[in-house]
């Protein structure tokens, strides 16, 4: 496989990031030589940036692809593939100065678009499939000292 990222970050300006991965991951013997391993998508890509309004208010957000995969268990690559899927994520950082200082609150909203995915299923014979978390909301409070 191969794995490339560039990115770009200033202190209390901004940060903007691509990082790309190809990996083809098969058998190389027996029974299911030159066939593709479960759940190792070939594709991932993940765009992210973010971007002071003030010195202490950061916005940010990213997309996410993760290309077809082959389902659970279909070793002999029979069953079809899991579907690529995207997601964008957004957030806010909040590092408060004076009586609050060492604080950081922080809101970020994971699969902004309530996308329907998967990230496993299998195949036994059978597709059977496990959906993924929806939107997803997460506040955070960090205090360093």
């Amino acid at each position: 496989g191969v794995e490339a990222f560039a990115g770009w970050a200033r202190d209390k300006v901004g940060a903007f990031g691509v990082r790309y991965t190809y990996t083809e991951a098969k058998f190389t013997e027996g029974a299911y030589a030159h066939r593709d391993l479960p759940l190792v998508p070939r594709h991932r890509v993940r765009v992210t940036g973010a971007w002071y309004l003030t010195e202490t208010l950061r916005v940010q957000g990213g997309w996410r692809l993760a290309g077809s995969q082959r389902y659970d268990f279909d070793f002999a690559n029979a069953g079809g593939a899991i579907p690529r899927y995207h997601l964008f994520d957004a957030g806010v950082q909040w590092k408060p100065e004076a009586w609050l200082k060492g604080f950081t609150f922080g809101l970020t909203v994971d699969n902004l678009l309530d996308a329907r995915y998967t990230d496993y299923a299998g195949y036994y014979g059978y597709r059977y499939v496990y959906p993924a978390a929806g939107r997803c909301y997460l506040f955070s409070v960090q205090y360093e000292f």
